[in-house]
């Protein structure tokens, strides 16, 4: 279970976030640093919230939410509010893994039985919404990389699709506490690079909003998401 989501149903009312599932930053503007940044460069903080936010509630440690074992499949569920489309990645990192150092200290996870460099991220189905049926609005992928179900939890969080994917966690690899971390790089200013290796990505033929970073304007830097969660992985 994200950091987010626990603070959401465990803190006080009085310091819980206006809106949890917003774990954007703050913002392209804020994490651009007003736009002063040529997106891939930014501020911000590795588990979603601003990078000159104090306190950061959702950069602390919780408790581990889950148990795995060295080398299993992960199954990580991502509830998304609003299709920004876009593609996600999952890392696997220490405790003191840090927006500065992150790269360099996390395992990228690769998607479960996915073959290719494609592996290594997801493209989020294009569709929004869910149908008169609560079935997410998406095309049958010749590919299918996925399954899902309407997420009936809250009022911030009902009735919205929720994505299943499976990771694989390294062999060999054991952790007290870790951090399973997110990203989602959206598309709904600028496309991400093209990954020709990707069956399911579209951005190779949509270049009518360009890619990301191809120069300082507003509309070149994507909004994107960061969130943590806390795990436990144990030897087979």
């Amino acid at each position: 279970m994200s950091r987010n989501y626990m603070a959401y149903l465990n803190d006080p009312l009085a310091i819980r976030s206006w809106n949890p599932s917003e774990c954007n930053g703050g913002g392209p503007r804020v994490v651009s640093d007003d736009h002063k940044l040529m997106w891939p460069q930014r501020k911000f903080d590795l588990c979603g919230e601003p990078a000159d936010k104090d306190p950061k509630r959702w950069n602390y440690p919780r408790t581990p939410s889950e148990t795995y074992v060295a080398g299993q499949p992960v199954p990580v569920h991502q509830t998304i509010t609003a299709n920004h489309e876009g593609r996600m990645m999952i890392r696997l990192c220490p405790l003191n893994a840090t927006s500065e150092n992150y790269e360099e200290v996390c395992q990228i996870l690769p998607r479960n039985g996915c073959k290719g460099p494609h592996c290594i991220h997801w493209t989020l189905p294009p569709g929004q919404g869910l149908d008169k049926r609560k079935r997410p609005l998406i095309p049958a992928y010749q590919h299918r990389s996925f399954s899902w179900y309407v997420f009936q939890s809250s009022d911030d969080f009902n009735e919205v699709p929720t994505y299943v994917l499976d990771y694989k966690l390294p062999d060999g690899f054991t952790c007290e506490h870790c951090i399973l971390h997110w990203y989602w790089l959206t598309g709904n200013t600028c496309n991400p690079s093209c990954d020709q290796s990707d069956p399911l990505y579209p951005n190779c033929n949509r270049k009518s909003m360009g890619y990301c970073g191809e120069s300082s304007k507003p509309d070149k830097y994507p909004e994107e998401f960061w969130s943590c969660s806390d795990i436990k992985i144990v030897a087979k």
